[in-house]
């Protein structure tokens, strides 16, 4: 059986193999939006798994291990409504009027809801 990957443990694997790999080919590939890739480019980064070389290189530090990578169900769930909160809150930050921001407070209200 194969395993389930997060998008961030399927986002190191691209690296491994290109590490030119753009922000917008990465978010074709793993089917999401180009904000999401940066906010996982950051976490791998800020955990140490990868650098920012020279020319858009991506560096490997060291392997992917520990929490990002293959999850259990439960803890894939958790990662899951990781994902849609931080995309929920990146719409919010881009919106302008603060009547229009009020359903996606409301939403992002109800998804921590449901990871309690």
């Amino acid at each position: 059986m194969k395993s389930k990957q997060t998008k961030i443990n399927q986002l190191y694997n691209a690296y491994l193999d290109n590490p030119f790999l753009s922000i917008s080919q990465a978010s074709d590939m793993l089917a999401t939006s180009a904000s999401t890739v940066r906010i996982m480019r950051s976490r791998l980064i800020d955990k140490g798994f990868i650098e920012e070389g020279e020319d858009g290189e991506v560096v490997i530090c060291r392997p992917f291990e520990g929490r990002f990578c293959e999850v259990s169900p439960l803890s894939w769930k958790a990662e899951i409504l990781r994902e849609l909160i931080e995309l929920a809150m990146d719409d919010v930050r881009h919106i302008a009027d603060p009547k229009d921001k009020l359903p996606y407070i409301q939403e992002i209200r109800a998804m921590l809801k449901m990871s309690v």
